[in-house]
């Protein structure tokens, strides 16, 4: 009976080989190889001869994996041509390549799987709000395809595909009405000026909690250890991708991943205890000097101590006076201060010291230090952390990673009333910092003055998955800076930096869904300047939001920047006023969608410039949505390459198999215009190839009409 159960076991096990092939004019080519039994032994362009003895193509391979029993043998012959070009859109196979024959055994598909893929298809679907621009979209369509409702379905049939529970509700109905992705922005920026107005502890929990909604069917899971979160925070620092030796644990924490955002970041009680500290340490600091002080403390505060409490887990709560005070927050978890330019350390006696904190500082110019990775002001692990600085110009400094307003299945918070502040995460191992979260959430909220946030990569209102990551600023003529030099181009272009930064969120491509990062700043002369992947960027069923809400602004990107988005993924830049001007490199930016995505840039007002190269300004490529409207202002659009101002790029990624080409819309709706393509009135951008569809650069419209009334 034993041995029939194991049998029965082994049968129910579905067998993983981890080899994704596509079907080519040159033969069957391995396009991925992910983690897994063959990873170290095939890799991008090889064409496949023979499986298992017989020729067959990307879907018999899949049919006859599916068959097979975990342990069992897959052999391979195939033909090794030249290693892979990293920007070529598909792999090539070499037909001449010299022949090897491969094999391995077959694995068992669970070990392998993430969120994605996990859940069962389902019909519900949360309700997506209609957008501004969605009957405007589809008028201007008309004058290049009637294929529009198809490719909208087409893109909403996405998200379900995916198959992940704790994809966030935001991205869902970005996909689930690709048309009207800004009536999801507007619902986020709708709270976001609420909280601006009344940013208080239980006004910031709601907000948090309105974006990360709880994953129910993480209940009664067991979430990750610290250690498996922090080696999951450190890989992801480093790649997109899941690969290596440690694959499996990486990806088991993805798994358990949801039930620590359950229990850590979404619990009430934390909140209420801001609060509840604050009068009891504003009371007692009042009434009863302090005396007897341990040596401990003595040793970790350098200052008068008005009043202090030993808490349970040997930290302390302290009330200190108004003077110059130094804490050691390694030891001190709570602090009131009433006064006098202070200085905050963390993490400076060992990357094991506990991380959370509440600190409410009333006045004076402070300094916060992050000394060692996952610490820092504002740094959240498994909890709440919470700094409420009241007035003065403050310093908040780290050159290492998760270090500033950073949640790691915790919320981390700073909220800085008064001041012209300094945020700054550099040097080579920084990153995950100011306003970044992974299952979890990190936030600055910066209400006032000419505000400096400079780092390098996964900073300023970067997120990874189920997170939220986010700067709101409110007022101020603020800096933004994630520009190098220590993370060089994803793309080896000279000069070039990876930013991943400014309104940046990805997802685990093949594992986990993405989260929500943005930059919201509502009012000020801001400037941005950042490298790739930024400003209103999305990587693979994430969402990523710069929203300007006023001033005469300057936005500096590269490559992915600026509205991009790539591998099913949404990107947003809004910009309501001002005179602005808007330069990025390369390609893929000012809504430059790749590869079953959707962007949109939207300027309301104020004399524009525009300034990119390729794959820009509204310009879809690879059955994706691109959308750029200016609705009123004299302004300059240059772009130099070929799909550019509405007209979209080639399509080879999946039109063998879903038979759609991508839509691109440029609608300038108001005021005097130049125009580099040359383009004027509402004209169709390109027309289907029907001699090699797949390359059609289709479909597109140009427009510098007048909105229509209704």
């Amino acid at each position: 009976m034993l041995a029939l159960l194991c049998a029965l076991a082994v049968q129910q096990l579905r067998a993983y080989s981890g080899v994704v092939l596509r079907d080519n004019a040159e033969g069957t080519v391995v396009s991925h190889v992910r983690p897994g039994p063959f990873e170290q032994l095939l890799r991008r362009n090889d064409l496949v001869v023979s499986v298992n003895g017989r020729p067959a193509s990307a879907a018999e391979f899949n049919t006859l994996v599916d068959s097979q029993a975990v342990g069992s043998e897959l052999a391979l012959v195939i033909r090794r041509g030249k290693p892979a070009d990293p920007l070529a859109a598909l792999p090539v196979g070499d037909p001449s390549g010299a022949e090897l024959r491969i094999a391995a055994r077959l694995e068992n598909a669970d070990d392998y799987t993430g969120t994605i893929g996990r859940a069962s298809p389902s019909a519900s679907k949360p309700s997506a709000p209609q957008g501004e621009f969605e009957r405007d979209v589809r008028a201007l369509a008309l004058a290049a395809t009637d294929q529009l409702p198809a490719f909208e379905k087409y893109l909403s049939g996405l998200a379900g595909g995916a198959r992940d529970s704790f994809m966030l509700p935001s991205i869902t109905q970005c996909f689930e009405r690709p048309l009207s992705v800004d009536g999801v922005e507007a619902r986020v920026a709708s709270r976001v000026r609420d909280l601006a107005a009344k940013s208080d502890p239980p006004h910031i929990q709601n907000f948090v909690q309105s974006i990360l909604e709880p994953p129910s069917q993480a209940a009664g899971k067991e979430p990750p250890s610290p250690a498996a979160a922090k080696q999951l925070a450190r890989f992801l620092r480093d790649s997109v991708s899941i690969e290596g030796p440690d694959s499996r644990s990486l990806i088991a924490t993805i798994n358990q991943a949801p039930a620590g955002v359950r229990e850590f970041v979404l619990s009430t009680a934390q909140w209420r205890s801001v609060e509840l500290w604050e009068a009891r340490l504003c009371t007692a600091g009042a009434t009863t000097p302090s005396v007897d002080i341990p040596q401990e403390l003595k040793n970790a505060v350098n200052g008068e101590i008005l009043y202090f409490e030993r808490l349970e887990n040997g930290r302390y709560a302290v009330a200190g006076a108004d003077g110059r005070n130094t804490y050691d927050m390694d030891t001190v978890e709570i602090v009131f201060d009433i006064g006098g330019n202070d200085t905050y350390y963390f993490g400076a006696t060992g990357v094991e010291a506990p991380t959370n904190h509440i600190i409410i500082d009333l006045s004076g110019d402070d300094q916060y230090f992050g000394e060692s990775d996952f610490h820092g002001p504002g740094v959240a692990l498994e909890g709440l952390s919470f700094i409420d600085d009241r007035s003065g110009d403050d310093i908040y400094r780290s050159h290492s990673q998760f270090s500033i307003a950073s949640g790691l299945f915790g919320v981390g918070v700073i909220l800085d009333r008064r001041g012209n502040d300094r945020y700054e995460n550099t040097g080579p191992g920084s990153g995950w910092s100011i306003g970044a979260g992974l299952y979890g959430a990190g936030l600055i909220l910066d209400l006032a003055g000419d505000d400096s946030y400079t780092g390098e990569k996964l900073c300023e209102g970067a997120a990874g998955p189920f997170a939220l990551g986010a700067i709101i600023d409110a007022g101020g003529n603020d800096t933004y800076t994630a520009n190098g030099p220590n993370f060089a181009s994803a793309y080896n272009t000279p000069g070039t930096f990876l930013a991943m930064s400014q309104g940046f969120s990805m997802g685990v491509r093949g594992y986990a869904s993405g989260g929500i990062g943005c930059i919201y700043d509502l009012s000020g002369d801001d400037k941005y300047v950042a490298g790739e992947f930024s400003q209103g960027c999305g990587y693979f069923f994430s969402l990523g939001i710069l929203h300007d809400a006023q001033g005469n602004d300057t936005c500096l990107g590269d490559r992915y920047s600026q509205a991009a988005a790539a591998h099913q993924a949404i990107g947003l830049l809004v910009d309501d006023a001002g005179n602005d001007r808007y330069q990025a490199r390369t390609a893929a930016c000012q809504s430059g969608a790749w590869d079953q995505s959707i962007t949109l840039f939207v300027d309301r007002a104020g004399d524009d410039v525009y300034q990119a190269e390729d794959l820009c300004q509204g310009a879809a490529a690879q059955q994706a949505l691109a959308l750029f409207f200016d609705l009123s202002g004299n302004d300059r659009y240059q772009a130099s390459g070929a799909s550019v101002q509405g007209c979209s790029g080639s399509n080879e990624y999946h039109y063998q198999a879903d038979r759609m080409l991508s839509f691109s819309l440029l609608a300038d709706e108001g005021g005097s215009d130049s125009f580099s393509s040359q383009r004027t009135g509402t004209v169709a951008t390109d027309r289907m190839n029907s001699e090699q569809p797949g390359q059609s650069r289709a479909f597109g419209v140009f427009s510098n009409a007048a909105r229509a009334p209704y």
